[in-house]
């Protein structure tokens, strides 16, 4: 069996990107003096790191649904949320309007596109489309992460988490948040104080130990319910 997921290793390899604007910066560095490009290499690298981190989270949640279907894992493992999301996007449109022809149209919808969802069958019939829930994630800050894990039935995702990383726990799950508020603010302008590769260094290495220990978390779920991904 594979060390790592597909997902992971993926994250790994896309961290080169990473690596390549750390050697612009230092390559450019001077004693006693950061040149205004340091500043802005590193503010790019926060901003990737940022979509890596998301990234890694949707391919892992992506690898997890396309095999439930395969697998056949049962839909009494999964989480009742996953399920609701799974449908969010018509049942939206069901509570948004009063019109009983347009409630009757979006019933017909759901009974047709998400039968093996919400029939009894234990097991879902037909491909699950990830991108209907993975679509959702939109923020690395932990309670979101934790959120989105605990839906697919992961419901130990941070209490694992706390046993895995140990004394880890807290500066990483810190700096996965201060990486999602460091890329909003980079977002909308608001961050005045330069950025440099020292500050860069450590947001990886804590973000590579925390994707880390979620792949091993995750993939050892994922395998007791009946859908091994790797």
């Amino acid at each position: 069996m594979p060390k790592y997921t597909s997902a992971y290793s993926d994250f790994i390899k896309r961290l080169d990107e990473i690596s390549s604007i750390q050697k612009m910066a230092k390559a450019i560095e001077k004693p006693f003096y950061s040149p205004p490009e340091i500043n802005i290499y590193c503010r790019a690298g926060i901003v990737l790191l940022n979509s890596h981190i998301e990234g890694y989270f949707k391919d892992i949640i992506t690898l997890v649904i396309d095999n439930i279907h395969e697998k056949k894992a049962k839909k009494d493992n999964l989480g009742k949320g996953f399920l609701y999301y799974m449908s969010l996007d018509l049942l939206q449109g069901y509570t948004d309007t009063n019109d009983p022809n347009k409630k009757y149209e979006i019933l017909s919808s759901l009974f047709q596109r998400d039968g093996s969802i919400w029939n009894k069958d234990p097991t879902f019939q037909t491909r699950l489309e990830a991108e209907r829930y993975t679509n959702k994630i939109q923020s690395i800050q932990c309670d979101k992460l934790y959120k989105w894990v605990n839906h697919l039935g992961c419901t130990s995702f941070k209490s694992q988490m706390k046993a895995r990383l140990t004394s880890s726990y807290f500066p990483c799950e810190n700096m996965i948040n201060r990486i999602s508020d460091l890329r909003n603010d980079i977002a909308h302008g608001g961050i005045t104080n330069p950025i440099t590769t020292s500050d860069l260094k450590p947001m990886v290495d804590l973000s590579k130990k925390f994707c880390c220990a979620s792949d091993t978390v995750i993939a050892n779920w994922a395998k007791n319910v009946g859908c091994p991904i790797r």
